[in-house]
């Protein structure tokens, strides 16, 4: 994985390497002890900050304000989150106008600039002029994004990465939907004895008191594959229609409930045993209840396992 470097180095990039404090990540409650290591500020105003932990590293991209968090699962599994501050409403003008975009996101966040482009077009995001990309497509109902990063295991050579990106589907009184679309991937070692087997990432709205329903989401279900099989993940309800990219690997690619079904909280799990590179993405529309914001602390987070 690339580090704050590729995006510093980029043309046009505006990025600078020391941000204010009060535009800082910080540090969640309930993490495990972190050391702040790296801070920059992205193109747009969204924040990159790197923390180390013994066995871990933790990379972060997002809205100022953002709370990073490690916490380990179990022996062989971390997980890692970001939860963006309680910030006013982010319409999808100011999101176009400020700069901020899905690629710089995962960039901040120690991705390649291949694989950035392959992120932000994964989910029909526009790619910065700077990043120099030709033919990228438009969206203009994005409104937030965060992406993060795990690595671990085996001499830190394992690693998790997944971004959220979130989008206004309509906007009436009472009758507000969101797509959550979360992209994420990992990759072991190629050699050893130490393979990807598990891997994870979902959203949650974080028990913030307001009324979300989750009406439409993809995976529904378990698939499995036998070889590597590019596909869509759609979903769709009162007349709307999202979608994700997705590459699965063998095994299997499932749904996860972090909260129960019954609750918004989604996402999916990918179960194998591979040094390849693996996807687990995921699409949800969202019905907000009356005076629900939108862009409420959404958390993403990263589950991979490893074999001892």
């Amino acid at each position: 994985m690339a580090v704050l470097a590729a995006l510093l180095a980029a043309p046009s990039a505006g990025a600078a390497a020391v941000p204010t404090a009060a535009s800082r990540m910080t540090l969640d409650a309930g993490s495990v002890p972190m050391t702040l290591v790296q801070t920059a500020v992205l193109p747009g105003g969204d924040v990159s900050s790197t923390w180390r932990a013994d066995g871990a590293r933790v990379q972060a991209a997002g809205a100022p304000g953002s709370r990073v968090s490690l916490r380990r699962v179990g022996t062989n599994s971390v997980l890692a989150s970001i939860d963006p501050p309680a910030t006013p409403a982010m319409t999808p003008d100011r999101y176009a106008a400020s700069g901020r975009s899905v690629y710089w996101d995962a960039l901040g966040a120690g991705m390649t600039r291949s694989e950035a482009v392959r992120v932000a077009q994964s989910v029909g995001a526009s790619i910065p002029p700077a990043a120099h990309v030709p033919g990228a497509a438009v969206a203009g109902s994005i409104f937030n994004s965060v992406c993060t990063t795990v690595h671990g295991g085996y001499y830190n050579a394992i690693w998790g990465t997944s971004c959220l990106v979130q989008s206004f589907l309509q906007r009436l009184p009472g009758q507000w939907y969101i797509e959550n679309q979360v992209t994420t991937s990992g990759q072991s070692p190629r050699s050893g004895l130490h393979p990807l087997t598990q891997l994870q990432g979902w959203y949650c709205y974080c028990a913030n008191g307001f009324t979300y329903t989750r009406v439409g989401w993809s995976p529904s279900a378990s698939r499995q594959v036998g070889t590597p099989t590019t596909y869509t993940l759609s979903a769709g309800y009162a007349g709307f229609s999202v979608s994700v990219s997705e590459t699965q690997y063998p095994n299997t690619l499932g749904p996860v409930f972090p909260s129960g079904v019954g609750q918004p909280a989604f996402g999916s799990v990918w179960k194998g045993s591979n040094h390849a590179i693996d996807d687990a993405n995921s699409v949800a529309i969202i019905h907000n209840g009356p005076g629900s914001p939108s862009n409420a602390r959404v958390n993403v987070e990263i589950w991979w396992v490893t074999l001892g």
